[in-house]
């Protein structure tokens, strides 16, 4: 589930044979039999990384980071949350891309009362399979840019993701289809003061971007 669509494939296992797949408006239309284990993406897990089993702690901790990512953990829960009235087996990739020691470089007073303020980075799960995909062909050193509803950008160099645009949230970096991709912390400010934080919010997760400018 990404910002802007629902997608699905469902494979033989373990010979990773595509069986179908394809995109859909709602998560009803996804065929209901013919699998028994499900893997769903998830943008945001805070201190979560890699792939967990479904539980009642992992669904709060998707809660608790939809706020960074209004885009998408809502509608990644919504997704899994179904798949679970079908009595599916439930597990979660996280699609976070940056080194766990990756922090901002904040006052300590801040860092210990807000421990899971660090860079984050998204789009993982595309960028690492591009990059295992291109040591296949020897390419080691080069730039990731992964464009859709969401936009980033990612440095690898000898074969590691060294760099990725977005950091706390999926919001910053080049400008999105709504979102303002990074802007001066001095223009969020004001925004802040004329407009309040829940309306700013808003504004620049959904009405900045190519939807800003007019353009579809």
């Amino acid at each position: 589930v990404g910002s802007t669509s629902i997608k699905y494939k469902v494979f033989q296992m373990p010979e990773e044979k595509e069986i179908c797949g394809g995109k859909v408006k709602s998560f009803e239309e996804i065929p209901k039999e013919g699998y028994s284990l499900v893997i769903s993406r998830v943008v945001h897990g805070g201190p979560l990384r890699g792939v967990h089993r479904f539980s009642p702690a992992v669904e709060k901790t998707i809660r608790e980071f939809s706020k960074f990512a209004p885009h998408h953990n809502p509608y990644n829960l919504e997704g899994i949350l179904y798949m679970e009235k079908l009595g599916k087996e439930n597990y979660v990739i996280f699609d976070s891309i940056h080194p766990e020691d990756e922090d901002f470089i904040l006052p300590q007073k801040v860092k210990n009362k807000f421990g899971f303020l660090k860079k984050y980075g998204f789009h993982g799960i595309s960028v690492s399979y591009i990059v295992g995909e291109a040591k296949k062909m020897n390419l080691l050193d080069f730039v990731v840019c992964h464009v859709g509803g969401g936009t980033s950008v990612s440095a690898v160099k000898n074969g590691k993701i060294i760099y990725n645009s977005m950091e706390l949230t999926p919001l910053s970096g080049p400008f999105m289809m709504s979102r303002s991709g990074s802007l001066d912390p001095g223009l969020v400010l004001f925004l802040c003061r004329e407009f309040g934080i829940e309306e700013t919010d808003r504004i620049l997760n959904f009405e900045c971007g190519f939807e800003a400018v007019g353009v579809k």
